[in-house]
């Protein structure tokens, strides 16, 4: 994926940018997924790149508005689809920023942070386990027990 074109970074500038994660900046051809209302974007710093969605504006919602849980829900999905291709720093959901300039900044200010981050993932795996209780036979419980010498 390329960075972004001078154009595309204007029209960014002037909007708050919501942040899904810090990565290196990904091979060709990786398509990123749909953010909440519109497509997500790569913001590259040097050899340091953020996931974004522009124009996203969280604080509008309530704590019982149905947006809000399918935000939650879009930022773990946005997550998720970009851990299969790549090592990734997650943020936390609500991450959001003023402006891309503000973006562009934090990452240029914390690039070595980030890479050291990105560095210690590079090998690392992700795995899902699903566990099954079983049923554990006792037997009966003698009657005759008294006060603690069920032990």
């Amino acid at each position: 994926m390329e960075p972004e074109s001078p154009k595309a970074v204007e029209e960014l500038i002037e909007e708050p940018v919501y942040v899904y994660g810090i990565c290196y900046p990904p091979q060709e051809g990786l398509t990123l997924p749909l953010g909440l209302e519109q497509a997500t974007r790569l913001v590259v710093v040097e050899d340091i790149a953020a996931i974004v969605e522009s124009g996203l504006s969280l604080g509008e919602m309530l704590p019982d508005d149905p947006r809000l849980l399918s935000a939650v829900l879009s930022h773990d999905r946005v997550i998720c689809d970009l851990f299969q291709h790549m090592p990734l720093l997650p943020m936390r959901f609500g991450t959001q920023l003023a402006s891309l300039d503000q973006l562009q900044h934090h990452l240029g200010r914390h690039a070595l942070d980030y890479r050291t981050k990105l560095a210690a993932l590079g090998d690392k795996a992700e795995y899902q386990l699903k566990l099954t209780p079983q049923a554990i036979d006792l037997g009966p419980l003698p009657t005759d027990l008294k006060g603690r010498e069920y032990f």
